[in-house]
C-alpha cells in the first residue's frame, strides 16, 4: 500500500503541475464554490494520536463534503488544536486516520485494502468525521444512542 501511495502521490503531483499550466488558478473553483488557491495544495503537518510523521495535502482532506472538509477548508485554521511544534493535533488512532486519508486519495472502498480488524475503527472514525460511507453488510457498527 505504501508503494501504491507513493506512486499515486507522484502521479498527482505531475497532474497538478500539468493542470496548473493549463488553467490559471483564479478561474478554477474549489468544491466550496470559492476560487481555488494554493491553500488547497498546501501540505499540512499533523500529529495524529502522537504520530508526528503525518503530512498530508489539504486537498485530500477537503475532497468530499464532511466535517473533516469543513475543519480543513482554511476558514478554521487558527481554531484547530496544535501541539507544541505547531502541528495540527487530533487524538485519533493514526492507523484509522491514515485509512481515511487513503480512502480520500484513492476513492476506493476500504474493504479492498484494509484488514478486517481495521474496518470497524475506520467506519467509526469516518462517521465521526462526517462521511457517509457504508460498511459491509457482514457486520454492523452500533449506532450512537
Amino acid at each position: 500500500i505504501e508503494e501504491l501511495r507513493q506512486s499515486l502521490t507522484l502521479a498527482e503531483l505531475s497532474l497538478n503541475e500539468h493542470f496548473s499550466r493549463l488553467v490559471p488558478p483564479s478561474t478554477v473553483e474549489s468544491h466550496h464554490g470559492r476560487p481555488a488557491d494554493n491553500n488547497q495544495q498546501q501540505v499540512l503537518r499533523l500529529n495524529i494520536g502522537g504520530d508526528v510523521d503525518f503530512d498530508v495535502r489539504r486537498s485530500h482532506l477537503t475532497r468530499r463534503e464532511s466535517y473533516l472538509a469543513t475543519m480543513f477548508s482554511g476558514d478554521y485554521d487558527d481554531d484547530l488544536p496544535k501541539d507544541r511544534d505547531g502541528r495540527i493535533f487530533f487524538d485519533f488512532d493514526s492507523s484509522h486516520f491514515r485509512s481515511i486519508v487513503d480512502y480520500l486519495a484513492l476513492d476506493v472502498p476500504p474493504s479492498s485494502w484494509t484488514s478486517p480488524t481495521q474496518r470497524p475503527g475506520f467506519y467509526l472514525l469516518a462517521r465521526y468525521l462526517g462521511f457517509h460511507c457504508h460498511e459491509p453488510a457482514t457486520w454492523r457498527i452500533p449506532a450512537h444512542g
